[in-house]
């Protein structure tokens, strides 16, 4: 009696209304594949993993089993915020996330009793299709252009499964090159045959077309709507009152590394020359004197290293003057009161 009415909740669960069918066929198919029936007869949720391109129903965890190498580990969900610390304690490498309830993990002999006792329910693997960036086979195909690429072979960036692998584990053969390995990412030219041979890679998480980094600077208007709040006729559309909104009468409060010479005189950048109300270094504590070997606590409010903080600045506020309006902040007509944060460290 008790087999026959799991066999009939299961059949009951399976039946789409009509609407279902039209509306909602992909959810009732992954749900009636997500649906266990365990050795005793049991019906339980299924764990799905979302990855790039499908949804991957791990299969359950077996009795016995040895694992070794990446796999997706899955438990019930929501995960507890402690899971990921008790899986790193066991000894695997969890570096990324895979929703809604799993983590990839590289895994080092470790049999399904110890998964077991880590609360882990359900297991995978990706397949060398699911490590592909969509851009790959267009590339590599010639059927997009993109700069570093060329006659059927180009440069890619490569996450690994876990942070630094050792690099006599990482594929190599025809077709491709490595060109630098990092932490988590390398950078490897490769053709066809060479992507081949990574997407295999039990070390290889994805590939992707390797980035041309290219300045950007005049854009930020744009995809904020910011030309559309400086229009005058726009505004006074919603607020007869109102003028373009340009930043006038603003003062505006920039904390950052430092902003270009420190200081408002003839060689401060053009885009700020004449609007900074303050600039002001703040010092390292001198609570802290005891444990640095800087020769002062204070380097002063300029840019010394990345320009960030002058970035920054002129994406909030600069005035366009040095590039002759082409590149303009937000609020140009705002004043600026900066505040210095970074300031060099000897220890």
């Amino acid at each position: 009696m008790s087999d026959r009415a799991i066999v009939t909740l299961v059949i009951l669960l399976l039946l789409p209304t009509a609407s279902a069918i039209d509306s909602d066929a992909k959810e009732l198919e992954l749900f009636s594949k997500a649906l266990v029936i365990d050795g005793l007869g049991t019906a339980s949720l299924g764990i799905i993993a979302h990855l790039a391109h499908r949804d991957l129903l791990l299969d359950p965890l077996p009795a016995a089993e040895e694992f070794s190498g990446t796999w997706i580990v899955g438990r019930q969900g929501p995960l507890p915020t402690t899971w990921l610390h008790e899986l790193e304690d066991s000894g695997m490498d969890c570096s990324t996330f895979v929703p809604p309830s799993s983590f990839l993990c590289h895994v080092n002999q470790m049999d399904a009793t110890e998964f077991h006792a880590l609360g882990v329910v359900a297991v995978g693997q990706l397949e060398p299709k699911d490590k592909l960036d969509p851009r790959v086979a267009p590339l590599l195909g010639g059927i997009i252009e993109q700069p570093f690429f060329g006659d059927g072979v180009g440069l890619w960036t490569v996450v690994f499964t876990h942070e630094a692998p050792d690099p006599s584990y990482l594929p190599n053969g025809d077709g491709l090159k490595w060109l630098s390995i990092g932490e988590r990412v390398g950078t490897v030219e490769a053709d066809r045959s060479g992507i081949e041979i990574l997407s295999h890679s039990d070390v290889i998480e994805w590939i992707e077309p390797k980035a041309l980094r290219i300045s950007l600077n005049d854009v930020a208007r744009d995809v904020m709507g910011i030309d559309a709040i400086a229009n005058s006729s726009w505004v006074q559309q919603h607020h007869l009152s109102w003028s373009g909104l340009d930043g006038s009468g603003v003062q505006v409060t920039v904390a950052d590394t430092g902003l270009d010479n420190g200081a408002d005189d003839a060689d401060m950048h053009p885009d700020f020359k004449g609007r900074i109300a303050n600039i002001t270094s703040f010092p390292i504590d001198s609570s802290w004197a005891g444990y640095l070997d800087n020769i002062n606590l204070d380097d002063g409010a300029s840019d010394l290293d990345s320009g960030h903080g002058t970035h920054v600045a002129g994406s909030v506020l600069g005035d366009g003057n040095y590039s002759g309006g082409t590149i303009i902040g937000a609020a140009p007509g705002a004043s600026l009161d900066f505040q210095a944060i970074e300031q060099y460290v000897n220890w």
